[in-house]
């Protein structure tokens, strides 16, 4: 049964083909209690040829195998069904649909699908029509699981007709299920009555014998997996291998079932080993005997579970114990503060920080209209545009001001994949007099593709990104550009969202020990975890866990949520890999087969999706400590490091939620982590009259892509560093560093302007020592931000500002409040030096 934690209704008008997957994802819209008002569907023209085979079009976005007998849906389940033909063809063949030219987010008219060939806009008309008999459908369901390119199209409609997508089968897959079968979904079809039958194949493993046969029976389930496997294919049909009409589905819902005599079903060939059945006239028998209880089919479909099995082990491990106190107590130090603005070039990547509005005390609108102008205009000075961003964060006095900036902020961009996007409430620790502050991370140059996840539908997987923000956005990382390039991956915040229902997870844990906020802390951590599984991160370079302040009562309650989060950081790094599954669920995409040939790689883009590797991915990590004597690990050495962390309070969070996770990553085929014996231990000293208050360490983090050449090369290379640094070439590093409180300490204790100056002074220039020693192995400076609820301290320093109420740093394995929190990303565009 579907969780009991449902969304308000939704009237859907459900998307169908005759296939499987639209049937089942239509069973699924009904289960999270929504009703479907309407059916869907668009077909062949009526042809003038003689030759019938012309009837299938083989459409790239909509399966027209069988679609003579689509009309019978509207008797078989008594539901209105409305059809158009198919007049375009596919045009755009990107797999991020960007829609016509022209068309804006209130776009979609019926006269403007008519100066367009592409097929995707035949939706347009069909749907206006649809709504027209129908005004309170608000929702539109499709049978996408792993085709981006069919997912992008339905939501490029959606949301130029105000329709919420529906795809509750996205990513089915790689869901929890009860035997981890790539047919998982087939049985799961057939345990709650669906009849599927196969109507056209298209591999090489498939021949016309598999026609008419009906995947509810298991064997035949087990034959067709046998077959597609041989060339590599997808069990499921999501590379083209074969389509399928259903014929019966569960009693209660289905009215009757459709039959068609032999005589009335020819089978028909074409190139490559394609065949299908070709219909003439069918009928819906109604189903014999009594009465029927409807509500039987809802208890046998399988809900995948929320939680995935590493994060569901860490629902039952015991909460860590309260934090220690901090030696330094917190002392306020409030200070008013102006931000400053900078536009830096860092070399790949270039930073706009602490962007504001150029008045004060006006409404959030007139402040955020003015950002946006400012925002342009930095944008067009360093010779780039929206389409370069990659990662923006935007503050706020008050998250109720959310709508209105991001009404205006959506209008910065309107290609497919907006980057990134954090957006956190600052409260009263915002520069005086503004509502909003921006920061963004621009790659002026891109090397490469740049890709995106921006999944607005909803599903079981994670939260629809309904917003001007994608999921993720990653750049090549090194000099070399392709498929196999090593990537810098950003990750949008990710808050306890249940992604079936967009609603904040609900806990009944006890809160008094921290169990309700660690349920939604691990499904935020959960979002985060799949999405750098989809982009293929193989290691954080460091994560941030926002936690919302405001309305939370006790003075340890923070802390203890902090501890929490520190807790599940580091243990969901530490759990064991599952031996047993070298692979991970993994299908190989062995070559390209009929489907593929005959659509120029078309197929290929559902089979890629499904070949994920683990996060952390410790096969391919290596660990090295530089210095006298130091030798490359192998991948279980690397197992004890964790990367970066900082816990940061603000004031609120998106959705009133208690946490927020944000994490950047890197994705390639080695990853090298440097632990420097003689930086490891670097300390910097901030001296106020004759004593030494300031004590850091740094943990230092640098990636390569190309060490496994090099080891493939000489291996003795790696154990040299002279040798090492002429092999291989640095990427980036990212650099966690902990400012303690000791050195905000005396802040405030000093009557005269001139010492409190001094103290300021010393520790910037104890940051900038940090700043400029990273950067001396680079060409460019770093980006840099700083987390602190001491703002004041940094403005004169070239660094992006977080004001927050409190933060907490990792140093020996515990989490402890610190000053301020610093973390430095550094692009290398030479070899190591």
């Amino acid at each position: 049964m579907p969780s009991s934690t449902l969304s308000s209704s939704l009237n859907v008008i459900a998307l169908i083909s005759g296939g499987k997957d639209s049937f089942h994802s239509l069973l699924h819209c009904l289960s999270q209690g929504h009703q479907v008002v309407a059916l869907a569907n668009l077909h062949p023209p009526p042809s003038t040829s003689p030759i019938h085979g012309l009837l299938d079009l083989n459409s790239h976005m909509y399966q027209t195998a069988g679609h003579a007998l689509l009309p019978l849906y509207q008797d078989a389940l008594s539901i209105p069904l409305y059809r158009s033909p198919i007049t375009g063809t596919a045009i755009s063949k990107e797999k991020d649909y960007a829609g016509p030219p022209g068309q804006d987010a209130g776009g979609g008219s019926d006269e403007a699908t008519k100066d367009t060939a592409d097929e995707t806009e035949d939706l347009i008309p069909l749907l206006h029509r649809v709504m027209s008999e129908h005004p309170k459908a608000n929702a539109l369901s499709c049978g996408a699981i792993l085709s981006t390119y069919q997912r992008t199209r339905v939501e490029s409609v959606c949301s130029r007709l105000g329709l919420v997508p529906l795809a509750y089968l996205w990513q089915y897959p790689i869901l929890p299920s009860p035997n981890g079968s790539p047919t998982t979904l087939l049985e799961d079809g057939a345990n709650v009555g669906l009849d599927s039958r196969i109507v056209k194949v298209a591999s090489g493993g498939l021949d016309e014998s598999f026609l008419w046969g009906s995947l509810a029976d298991r064997r035949f389930r087990g034959k067709v997996e046998k077959a597609v496997a041989k060339f590599g294919g997808s069990a499921l049909g999501e590379g083209g291998e074969f389509e399928t009409l259903v014929i019966e589905g569960p009693k209660g819902l289905w009215r009757g079932r459709t039959e068609v005599k032999d005589e009335e079903r020819e089978v028909r060939t074409g190139e490559g080993g394609e065949a299908w059945l070709e219909f003439g006239r069918g009928k819906v028998v109604g189903f014999d005997g009594g009465d029927v209880d409807e509500s039987q089919w809802r208890w046998r479909l399988r809900i995948p579970p929320l939680l995935d099995p590493i994060f569901e082990t860490l629902s039952g491990e015991p909460l860590p114990p309260r934090p220690l106190s901090n030696n330094f107590a917190h002392k306020p130090w409030v200070r008013s503060w102006e931000p400053s603005s900078y536009a830096q070039d860092h070399g790949y990547i270039s930073s706009i920080f602490n962007l504001t509005s150029f008045g004060s005390d006006q409404t959030i609108e007139v402040q955020m209209k003015s950002l946006a102008e400012r925002f342009q205009a930095a944008l067009e000075e360093a010779d780039a545009s929206a389409c370069n961003i990659v990662f923006v964060t935007i503050l706020l006095r008050s998250m109720s001001d959310f709508p209105a900036i991001n009404a205006v902020y959506g209008q910065l961009f309107s290609n497919p994949n907006p980057p990134a996007r954090v957006t956190v409430a600052c409260g009263s620790l915002m520069p005086k007099g503004k509502h909003v502050m921006l920061s963004a991370l621009v790659c002026k140059k891109l090397r490469g593709e740049k890709r995106g996840l921006h999944v607005q539908s909803r599903s079981y997987w994670a939260p629809a990104n309904i917003g001007p923000y994608s999921q993720a956005i990653s750049i090549v990382a090194g000099s070399e550009a392709g498929e196999e390039a090593s990537r810098l991956v950003y990750i949008a915040g990710q808050i306890p969202l249940v992604p079936s229902s967009m609603a904040v997870r609900e806990s009944h844990g006890d809160e008094k020990q921290g169990l309700r906020f660690r349920d939604q802390a691990l499904l935020a951590l959960q979002h985060l975890w799949r999405i750098g599984v989809e982009m293929n991160v193989t290691w954080w370079t460091g994560g941030v866990a926002f936690l919302a302040g405001k309305g939370v009562t006790g003075p340890d309650v923070v802390a203890s949520r902090a501890q929490i989060a520190w807790y599940l950081w580091k243990s969901v790094h530490k759990l064991p890999l599952d031996e047993d599954n070298d692979d991970n669920g993994r299908e190989e995409d062995t070559g390209l087969d009929a489907w593929d040939l005959k659509y120029g790689g078309m197929g290929t883009f559902a089979i890629a999706e499904t070949q994920r590797r683990p996060l952390p991915d410790f096969e391919r990590v290596r660990h090295r400590t530089t210095g006298m004597g130091s030798q490359a690990s192998n991948p279980s050495e690397a197992q004890h490091l964790i990367p970066g962390f900082l816990v940061v309070e603000v004031a609120e969070l998106p959705r009133a939620c208690d946490i927020e996770w944000h994490a950047a990553g890197y994705s390639g085929n080695e990853v090298v982590l440097f632990e420097d014996s003689h930086k490891h231990s670097q300390e910097a000293s901030l001296w106020s009259k004759t004593e030494s208050i300031l004590s850091v360490k740094a943990t230092d983090y640098g990636v390569s892509s190309d060490i496994v050449e090099v080891l493939g090369r000489d291996a003795a290379a790696f154990n040299e560093p002279a040798r090492l640094s002429k092999n291989f070439e640095a990427l980036a590093s990212v650099r966690f560093i902990s400012v303690p409180m000791q050195a905000f300490s005396l802040l405030g204790n000093y009557d005269d302007q001139s010492s409190e100056e001094y103290v300021v002074e010393g520790i910037q220039s104890t940051i900038r020592a940090f700043l400029y020693n990273r950067s001396k192995q680079s060409t460019t400076a770093p980006a840099a931000t700083v987390y602190t609820s001491y703002p004041a301290v940094f403005v004169n320093l070239p660094v992006q500002i977080i004001p927050c109420s409190r933060v907490w740093g990792v140093q020996e394995e515990n989490i402890q409040e610190i000053g301020a929190g610093l973390v430095i990303h550094s692009s290398y565009q030479s070899e190591l030096a």
